[in-house]
């Protein structure tokens, strides 16, 4: 959520705010938590603010979103950001070298 609020350059006040102004952004955010966290659709949307059953459609309008160029290159470069600050925390606590 917070590297998604990052990337469009937004407070997750902003992202979490039930306005449709960023309903796109959160659905990507959404779609990313669900992709890289073992997480239910329940607890992302607890951290979202959101129901579950609004988690599942957000999930399923970013599947069709990110089939758009310029949203699936804002995904990669979340997912990417992501990766690599979890490989230099991991490096940093010397679980990889």
């Amino acid at each position: 959520m917070y590297q998604t609020a990052q990337h469009f350059d937004i407070d997750v006040r902003e992202l979490l705010a039930n306005r449709r102004e960023h309903a796109d952004t959160r659905c990507l955010g959404i779609l990313i938590a669900h992709n890289l966290t073992l997480e239910s659709t329940v607890a992302i949307g607890r951290a979202f603010q959101r129901d579950h059953t609004t988690v599942m459609y957000n999930i399923k309008k970013a599947r069709i979103l990110v089939n758009d160029s310029q949203w699936r290159e804002h995904y990669q470069n979340i997912v990417n950001n992501k990766i690599l600050e979890s490989y230099f925390h991991l490096r940093k606590i010397g679980w990889v070298e």
